[in-house]
């Protein structure tokens, strides 16, 4: 195009031939001098870019493959001998599936996971109505918040009973929220002592029937201060066997890597745990049409899920995709201790009939190992139609008229709860709680589990979020109180 410009300039001015060649050839001098700076300049910005791109993924890779590896004197329970995990806590970062809402029927369905953006797991601060929706998702990582939180570097530090803490306050890095348990009924260290706090009396170890703490909102985070209290007080009463009973089903959120630490501390000094996973929430699926929660199948009615539970193949898959993840943690607690005992509940106060329950029953067992104890959970009375027919199975009840007639393989206050006798408040009071504990020890009943509504932040009703909620966290009173009432009737060791 140039040249054919020139060449018409040439006829027209009529300029003699060596000065139109002396201005071709300065011509293409100089395009070629531009051309090789271009190249040179779109070679270094690809550079640039490619840099940049690596440096970014390098980011995001640290920020969403938190090294899981946990020293033995950064945990938050104070003790001896901590278990070690292989690499099947590492398998908990890995899932293969993805749980998804479908839009048209508020079911789920599973669907392969095939984005490349990381930025969509990272958990965030203040969901949307959409966004707690979709809670159901597997979230397999933690914050660098939380991080840190598990990797405390002081065991004087982290024993998780508190002084003084909000409980609007979800950030539990703070120490200074954390008081060392003494059991001689002191209040905590006093700063100025010279004192270790490691070498504080411990109380001897009681054996027996499995204690402890129903604790479905294990996983919530913003529950994490009265989850660690709670665990702490199990811890510190010295139990030889353990009891711990979780939901599972995405209505307290998800957080598995989380949940295995619990169980590797738990499991420390030789102690056994005996695990209960709910896989399903039958309490919140009673109020279908008004609870705000949206995960697995709590916006459909007991009778919608009995049908569907036994001919809807999307919801025998996702109802499996529990059970699979229950596997995963249930392995995990063999792991620390081959002597643990894991339970799985098809549903915790289920609405189920009998078909119903043989269902979801034979699902469970489909992916659960043959070591896992398959319990149910009946709610007798809760929805027309419910039955209490295990066919075999152990039952577990939280109803104390129930215990009274059936016994049963566990028993838990959840739904009941219970307050102490210096302060005021709904459910049997501690001297009942005892009656309880007598009663089911007699009829032999195997685990026995503590639980107050409002440390599931239930003081304002169930149509609350859990995201919204305000979990109460145990002060030092009430701890040294559930301390003494874990140990009662149980049998020092030799």
């Amino acid at each position: 195009m140039i040249l054919k410009r020139f060449l018409t300039i040439f006829k027209r001015v009529h300029l003699p031939k060596a000065v139109f060649l002396f201005f071709i050839i300065l011509l293409i001098f100089n395009y070629k001098k531009n051309n090789t700076s271009l190249k040179t300049s779109e070679q270094s910005v690809i550079k640039e870019n490619s840099i940049l791109t690596n440096s970014s993924t390098d980011t995001k890779t640290r920020q969403i493959q938190p090294d899981l590896k946990t020293d033995k004197n950064k945990s938050f329970l104070k003790h001896k001998d901590i278990p070690e995990f292989s690499e099947e806590l590492n398998q908990l970062n890995k899932p293969d599936e993805s749980l998804v809402e479908d839009e048209e029927d508020d079911v789920g369905t599973i669907e392969e996971d095939t984005s490349d953006s990381n930025e969509e797991l990272r958990p965030k601060e203040n969901p949307t109505v959409q966004e707690k929706k979709n809670v159901n998702e597997f979230q397999p990582i933690f914050t660098d918040q939380e991080i840190q939180e598990l990797n405390k570097s002081s065991p004087a530090k982290s024993n998780l009973i508190p002084g003084i803490a909000s409980n609007n306050d979800t950030d539990s890095t703070d120490n200074s929220q954390f008081i060392p348990i003494d059991p001689n009924g002191d209040s905590g260290a006093d700063e100025n002592s010279d004192e270790n706090p490691d070498e504080e009396t411990e109380l001897p170890y009681v054996t027996g029937q499995a204690r402890g703490y129903t604790i479905l909102n294990l996983m919530q985070a913003k529950a994490r201060q009265s989850v660690r209290m709670q665990l702490s007080t199990m811890y510190h009463a010295r139990i030889k066997h353990m009891y711990l009973g979780v939901l599972i089903d995405g209505t307290f959120s998800w957080d598995f890597p989380w949940f295995a630490s619990v169980i590797r501390e738990l499991n420390a000094d030789g102690r056994t745990l005996t695990l209960a996973l709910y896989l399903t929430n039958g309490s919140t699926m009673r109020t279908y049409d008004s609870t705000p929660i949206r995960t697995a199948f709590s916006q459909m009615s007991p009778d919608e899920f009995r049908e569907r539970i036994r001919f809807d193949p999307t919801v025998r898959s996702q109802f499996q995709s529990y059970a699979r993840r229950a596997q995963q943690i249930f392995s995990l607690n063999k792991q620390a201790n081959s002597s643990n005992t894991n339970i799985a509940i098809v549903q915790l106060e289920d609405n189920l009939d009998e078909d119903a329950y043989l269902a979801a029953r034979s699902l469970a067992r489909e992916v659960l190992a043959n070591d896992v104890v398959i319990v149910r959970n009946p709610c007798f009375g809760c929805w027309e139609g419910n039955d209490t027919d295990s066919h075999g199975d152990g039952r577990e009840f939280h109803n104390p008229g129930e215990l009274a007639i059936f016994g049963g393989y566990g028993y838990t206050l959840d739904g009941i709860g219970f307050h102490h006798n210096f302060e005021s408040g709904t459910g049997p009071n501690v001297e009942s709680v005892k009656g309880l504990l007598t009663q089911s020890m007699q009829k032999n009943v195997k685990y026995f589990g503590l639980w107050r509504n409002d440390r599931q932040g239930l003081q304002n009703g169930v149509n609350v979020h859990p995201d919204d909620r305000v979990y109460a966290i145990p002060n030092k009173q009430q701890i040294d109180a559930e301390i003494d009432l874990l140990r009662f009737n149980l049998n020092e060791e030799p």
